[in-house]
């Protein structure tokens, strides 16, 4: 089964430039990997200071290994940031458990 997460960041105002485009490198990086078939970033319409990262991969192994190549680029966009990142995992419909 695929590892899905939403990720949902709000950045300082005046930093949006900045963050997006740290953002977007990390954004080229992961696609660039295997095991990640989606992995993009969303600017709220409504509030240029939100972002959202929908992201997949096929193993908890490259996901690892993709945080690990990235931990550089990550340490450029944080100080940016209102407060910490807030990820969680998500499914599609189709996939979930009944309870």
């Amino acid at each position: 089964m695929m590892l899905a997460f939403l990720m949902d960041i709000q950045v300082q105002p005046g930093k949006e430039a900045n963050a997006v485009s740290v953002l977007l490198g990390i954004q080229k990086i992961a696609r660039s990997s295997i095991g990640c078939p989606d992995f993009i970033w969303l600017q709220h319409t409504n509030d240029h200071t939100r972002l959202t990262l929908f992201e997949r991969w096929d193993s908890k192994a490259r996901l690892d290994a993709h945080i690990k190549q990235t931990i550089p680029a990550r340490d450029q966009f944080l100080p940016t940031l209102c407060a910490g990142p807030a990820s969680e995992p998500v499914v599609p419909v189709g996939d979930r458990t009944p309870r």
